[in-house]
């Protein structure tokens, strides 16, 4: 007989009472493409991880019994949540068996288990939950000694807020002690649920909703409160990457603030909150200064020891206008908390849906910055014979652009969360080192006015500082010996730049793919060799060029290191038709300098070896090769236009090798074979419109002939006769064999038959796109078995790799890499009912 499975749709039709099943508040916009999209980052972003180090003899059963004990007790731990008429609904799962996965460290060395107990923290804080399968406690055990553990504990925004966490790790261990003395449960027993708590506020809000819209649309009426301009642009979508500093403010600083708030009759919240906005308003100018700031929200006697999400988002907004004084600054303060408090239990995704439900999808709706003071329960864990400590994680995300958590009592600590996209450390740090200097002002002299603080409005930003190295040239350095010299004269021709130094960056100069293969073009002229473009990846300096010239050095392996880095895995791209990698460096970068990324160059560009002339050639001699870079899996692979033909053939060879692919995106790539078949009406139309869209880009440019589609793409290569533009750009191409390589690659791709492929896709088009890609009949997406996700950036098409389509892109695969990399841990055993 077939097991049930209680996450069925079947039992979820028939098995739960009506009290088990309701509409969770919105509290968070999210909340129904968290649902929808479980891969979402901003899914994973919401993860709250709770690792804790446990030394002493720990009994793996008696954890178990006080993890279930805690599960019964706390029913939203044990949700799921389905989408019902386009609107999230919660369900209630009853009690599971549960058992805790063990991972055995103890044989491994020290160092070793250091390493992994970091990467298991680390990936399970940043693995996914899938809402609709649950529950919503994740659980893992390593054992690293026989006296020494580290427990997994990880849950989600959804159904735990910072006070729940408080009580869930007070209740596991206090039960924990009870058990391992032969003791009961000293915990009452709870009779009012979360979902008691949702439906005292359903009834609270019917009689409130018009008071409480009407307050907020007063309140926040033609109000972004996004006031600090970013270092970059904002990637689409957003990724959710963030770090954090921290900063330990002095005891006297928390003293001083405690005694200003008995003073004027305000909490250190106010007081905090006040300076906040007071550097905000000296950094933007702007008067009306709105901060987004989480309140406990739990009004009832009967939740103070539950877990749920109660904590709701206000923005608290004040007017600083008028250059008041401190003190004024500080009433104001107090006055709006007072009222906005009064409508705290207004969930904040409702006021989002109500009055901005077409928000920018880059940015967080409503407010920049929020401001958290840390204020649960603090009580210590006593554990007889154990020691319990927390461990410190950094996901690597951010929910928020700026997320100020403060731990008010000593140490008095400030830890900022900030998005890793927009912002340079460098400005965070400056920021903190303000905000010090804001409140310590206010203790100082609460009678003295904002405008008397000694911080400008007009700072200069990080993207301002960042542009100074770019902007600021290495000390020049003469060139020395005949190889130099007649380099530096080659580089000043091309670059048109004047004095170069032996150590100057071609990039930094100002170097991109056009003047590289001018530049290549003469050097093999004047030296009577084959160097290709990819060479300035690793010598992009007049010296160490010099050196491979003199050396003789040649490259034996189609794997271009494009980009160095720590973090694994590496992304592999292949190119399109010409088979120059160089046209992957500014997306590189937008992949973040920890990202490796490799190119895959096609063989026979140095006119030494033969091109290859079957895609299932050239996809088997890349497989030997990426294999040698990465013996295992799973691959992460990047194809542009010809090139993903290429990706597409060497994920197949791979998944026939047992290895599996996790990431395939084919960046406007189709089925080629189907394309050349047009007719001559449809040749002069696709023309047309190649010269239409060069037009509305300003004018046929070079640099993107060479790294876009433009007229020299595989398409345009499939027209009738030979391009003059393209015959032109021939003149600066860097090597011998670059033209049959072309060709080769042509008549390759025109030839493949694609075949069907076991997993997903990640198709990238341009927002305007030629007619006849638009085509169903020329589309990759029958061939993939699990779907297709089709991803549009912003422009042109021959614009994809350039900016700004470029960070967008980036942006894009840096999600998909790490969602990929994070859903399959390598550690976890597969356990049903743990959102595997």
């Amino acid at each position: 007989m077939r097991a049930l499975n209680p996450f069925s749709e079947e039992n979820i039709q028939f098995d739960f009472s009506p009290e088990d099943v309701f509409a969770p508040p919105a509290w968070y916009f999210e909340q129904s493409a968290w649902i929808r999209e479980p891969k979402s980052p901003g899914n994973a972003a919401h993860n709250y991880p709770l690792p804790i180090r446990i030394r002493g003899p720990l009994n793996r059963e008696l954890l178990e019994q006080s993890l279930r004990e805690v599960l019964r007790r706390h029913s939203v731990l044990r949700s799921v949540f389905r989408m019902a008429d386009g609107k999230p609904v919660q369900l209630i799962m009853p009690v599971q068996p549960l058992n805790i996965p063990l991972l055995d460290l103890s044989g491994k060395p020290e160092d070793v288990r250091a390493t992994r107990v970091s990467a298991a923290v680390f990936e399970d804080s940043r693995r996914p939950f899938d809402l609709t399968q649950g529950p919503m406690l994740r659980v893992g055990l390593l054992r690293l000694t026989s006296e020494e553990h580290v427990l997994l504990l990880t849950t989600h925004h959804i159904v735990c807020d910072y006070w729940s966490t408080r009580i869930l790790l007070r209740e596991l261990f206090t039960l924990y002690a009870a058990f391992s003395g032969g003791r009961p449960s000293p915990l009452p027993e709870l009779d009012f649920q979360y979902r008691d708590f949702v439906r005292w506020l359903e009834r609270r809000w019917q009689t409130r909703e018009a008071e409480l819209f009407g307050f907020w649309k007063e309140y926040l009426a033609g109000m972004d409160f996004h006031h600090l301009a970013p270092d970059h642009a904002p990637p689409m979508p957003r990724s959710y990457r963030g770090t954090h500093e921290r900063a330990i403010f002095p005891e006297k600083l928390s003293n001083s603030i405690k005694m200003l708030g008995a003073r004027e009759r305000l909490s250190p919240f106010m007081i905090m909150l006040a300076g906040l906005q007071c550097l905000v308003q000296r950094y933007s100018g702007d008067e009306n200064v709105g901060i987004g700031s989480c309140v406990a929200n739990r009004p009832l006697p009967q939740v103070e020891g539950l877990i749920g999400p109660f904590a709701n988002v206000s923005v608290l907004r004040t007017n600083l206008a008028g250059n008041p004084s401190f003190r004024e600054l500080l009433r104001r303060v107090r006055d709006i908390c007072l009222a906005a408090f009064e409508c705290q239990d207004t969930p904040f995704g409702a006021l989002v849906d109500k009055f901005q439900p077409t928000f920018d999808p880059v940015r967080h709706p409503v407010f920049q910055i929020l401001f958290v003071f840390l204020n649960g329960p603090t009580e210590p864990w006593d554990v007889p014979g154990l020691t319990v400590d927390p461990i410190a994680v950094d996901s690597g995300m951010s929910c928020f652009e700026l997320n100020m958590n403060v731990r008010f009592d000593a140490p008095f600590e400030i830890d900022l969360q900030y998005s890793s996209d927009l912002f340079e450390a460098a400005t965070i740090r400056q920021l903190l080192s303000d905000y010090r200097a804001v409140l310590e002002a206010i203790c100082a002299n609460p009678d003295a006015q904002i405008d008397d603080l000694g911080i400008t409005k007009k700072k200069q930003t990080a993207i301002d500082r960042k542009d100074e190295p770019k902007n600021a040239r290495t000390e020049y350095v003469a060139p020395t010996g005949v190889i130099e010299s007649q380099l530096v004269e080659l580089w000043e021709a091309v670059l048109n730049k004047r004095p170069i130094g032996v150590n100057d960056d071609f990039f930094v100069l100002g170097g991109d793919s056009l003047r590289a293969a001018r530049l290549f073009a003469r050097i093999n002229e004047a030296f009577k060799r084959s160097l290709l473009l990819d060479t300035l990846f690793e010598s992009p300096t007049v010296a160490t060029l010099a050196k491979v010239i003199s050396e003789g050095n040649s490259r034996d392996t189609g794997v271009v290191t494009i980009q160095s880095g720590n973090a694994s895995p590496p992304l592999f791209c292949i190119p399109g038709q010409t088979g120059s990698v160089l046209i992957f460096r500014t997306l590189a970068r937008h992949l973040g300098s920890d990202q490796r990324v490799y190119g895959l160059q096609s063989q026979g560009l140095d006119g030494k070896q033969p091109p290859l002339v079957r895609i299932e050639d050239m996809a088997a001699n890349f497989v030997k090769q990426l294999r040698v870079v990465q013996p295992k899996g799973p691959y992460f692979l990047v194809g542009y236009c010809m090139g993903g033909t290429l990706a597409l053939e060497i994920a197949q060879q791979l998944i026939k090798l047992g290895e599996p692919i996790g990431l395939l995106a084919l960046l406007d790539t189709y089925n080629w074979r189907v394309l050349k078949r047009t007719s001559f009406l449809d040749d002069f139309y696709f023309r047309a419109q190649q010269w239409c869209f060069s037009w509305h880009r300003g004018g046929l440019r070079w640099k993107e002939l060479h790294e876009g589609k433009g007229l020299v793409s595989l398409p345009a290569l499939l027209l009738p006769g030979e391009n003059a533009v393209f015959r032109k750009f021939r003149e600066f191409w860097d090597s011998p064999g670059a033209e049959h390589v072309s060709e080769c690659n042509r008549k390759a791709a025109c030839s493949y038959l694609p075949k069907a492929y076991p997993g997903r896709i990640l198709h990238v088009r341009s927002t305007k796109q030629f007619a006849r890609y638009k085509s169903p009949t020329i589309s990759l997406n029958r061939f993939a078995a699990q779907g297709v996700e089709e991803f549009l950036v912003r422009g042109y098409p021959a614009q994809m790799l350039l900016e700004p389509a470029a960070r967008d892109l980036g942006a894009k695969l840096k999600a998909c890499i790490e969602t990929a990399a994070g859903a399959c841990p390598r550690w976890y055993p597969s356990i049903p009912g743990q959102g595997e």
